[in-house]
């Protein structure tokens, strides 16, 4: 991606630059040019910014010393985000090995609401994706730091393939609170988010308080007994009420043989489960709204 930087180049962290600026760890004693972003300053070589950024080339240049200065605007990219990219093009961080939230200053720096690198921009998805993805099967999803920024980039940026595990996510958190302020999400988002998080309850509700029943009237008394201590307070405890999937997962790994169900019930039940949990994640495709 980036084969065209000189092998002779090493940044000096900055001890060429203007005493009145702020150098980056990008300060490069043979940079062709300076880039002035915020208060931070890079020198580095244009050739090699120009030829992945049609944008970069259009950008002006005011003359500083001996060589160009040219002013990122603010709206376009931030400080954190434009190293994120100089780590890629200088391969100090290989974006196939990059953690989140290095991809996801990568993604958005490179798009065509920034920068406009497109071809880094197509990995940095591609690696993004495989990041907040969810795993091979029904509803294997991958625990973020931060669902809400991801979310609002996976929409921002138009990728649906990882938008309902996010959505999930999002409104299925402890702390998601509808009324509250979610500076990472659009408002249309946010409303979203709600719509699901209601739509998940009142599908849910009535199954956890109905008391499983088996085949063998011996086993259904002793869900009878234990439905309340194992798996309605469980649950209430721990917003489980309207995180479905995962508390039909804690209900099947409950060890029911210990409790005296047969293996025979305790084999249906788990069949049963399996299948609710899928029936559960099909319905988010339509509670949402949209076309994974």
């Amino acid at each position: 991606m980036a084969n065209d930087v000189p092998a002779s180049s090493t940044p000096n962290h900055g001890d060429d630059a203007p005493a009145s600026s702020f150098p980056s760890q990008f300060w490069f004693e043979d940079g062709s040019v300076i880039v002035a972003l915020a208060k931070e300053r890079f020198k580095l070589h244009r050739s090699l910014l120009s030829r992945h950024s049609v944008l970069f080339q259009s950008l002006p240049s005011t003359m500083s010393g001996d060589v160009p200065t040219v002013e990122i605007p603010s709206e376009l990219a931030n400080a954190q985000d434009f190293t994120a990219l100089l780590r890629h093009l200088y391969h100090d961080v290989p974006i196939d090995s990059a953690p989140l939230p290095a991809t996801s200053s990568l993604l958005r720096v490179t798009s065509d609401k920034a920068l406009k690198f497109p071809a880094i921009h197509a990995v940095a998805r591609e690696r993004f994706a495989a990041l907040v993805g969810p795993a091979p099967g029904v509803a294997n999803f991958v625990a973020l730091e931060d669902p809400e920024e991801a979310l609002g980039l996976a929409v921002e940026h138009d990728m649906p393939s990882v938008q309902k595990a996010l959505y999930y996510s999002v409104a299925t958190t402890a702390h998601f609170e509808p009324d509250s302020v979610h500076p990472s999400l659009p408002a249309a988002v946010t409303a979203r988010c709600a719509a699901l998080q209601e739509q998940l309850i009142a599908h849910f509700t009535p199954i956890l308080f109905t008391v499983a029943t088996a085949g063998h009237m011996a086993c259904t008394d002793v869900f009878a007994e234990t439905w309340m201590p194992d798996v309605i307070a469980p649950a209430l405890a721990d917003n489980g009420l309207c995180r479905p999937v995962e508390t039909l997962r804690r209900i099947q790994n409950v060890p029911w043989e210990d409790k005296g169900i047969c293996a025979e019930c305790c084999a249906a039940k788990r069949e049963e489960w399996d299948e609710e949990i899928r029936s559960v994640w099909d319905k988010v495709d339509g509670w949402l709204g949209i076309s994974v």
